[in-house]
């Protein structure tokens, strides 16, 4: 925290308080079978990451799929047809931030985004830039978007799963439909979610205050 005139101000470091380790990803606690033993037909299945349960569920089931990915390490040790297997024709929208695509893109030799789209084949990719913005790429055409209003970034945690959370809600209100004159609109409510999930500390500090959430002592 520092001094912001007569208050003081708050900033993530992103980095756990007690041991100062930045960790995301712990071992899946998900029970597979019993997720494929109650998956409706209509379920939308959204998932963050490729771990081995995630990717049991994605290829045993038919229903629509999402993927965020915000993060590349499950990559890092598998050749390149491993991850195109893992990934086309798999999901309906996919999710990357800069950090990620660029990284496929550089390991997978592509060219630009667009060839990555066209591999992994999904009907709508989209791309967070952080402060440069958005790109949407529908039907082999990108579209990009500037950044409209980032606000006071206080914390980033969240930012990418608010703006993915608002397209799906956006596409499913429109009848899970895409309309690139609506794109737009999409981005501009999504830029809204993001600009106020960063400017609370936690990536659900917008719903519930942390001051309400109680802290183990010496726990991580």
């Amino acid at each position: 925290y520092y001094k912001d005139e007569d208050k003081l101000s708050f900033t993530s470091k992103k980095r756990c308080p007690n041991c100062n380790n930045k960790k995301w990803y712990d071992e899946s606690l998900i029970d597979c079978d019993f997720i494929l033993r109650n998956i409706k037909n209509d379920d939308i299945l959204i998932f963050d990451n490729l771990n081995d349960k995630n990717q049991k569920i994605i290829d045993q089931t038919e229903n629509k799929k999402i993927i965020d990915l915000g993060q590349y390490f499950e990559f890092e040790n598998i050749n390149q047809n491993e991850i195109i297997e893992k990934i086309k024709n798999k999901f309906e929208i996919i999710n990357f931030n800069e950090r990620v695509i660029k990284f496929l893109v550089t390991k997978l030799n592509f060219y630009d985004e667009i060839e990555l789209f066209n591999c992994f084949n999904p009907t709508l990719m989209t791309i967070t830039r952080g402060e440069e913005g958005v790109t949407f790429i529908y039907d082999n055409q990108v579209y990009n978007y500037k950044l409209l209003n980032k606000g006071k970034i206080i914390d980033s945690t969240g930012a990418g799963d608010a703006f993915i959370s608002s397209i799906i809600k956006d596409w499913i209100k429109n009848n899970f439909q895409y309309d690139t004159k609506l794109f737009d609109e999409w981005y501009k409510n999504s830029n809204k979610l993001t600009s106020k999930v960063v400017n609370k500390m936690g990536a659900r500090g917008h719903i519930n205050s942390l001051i309400k959430i109680k802290k183990i002592p010496n726990m991580c």
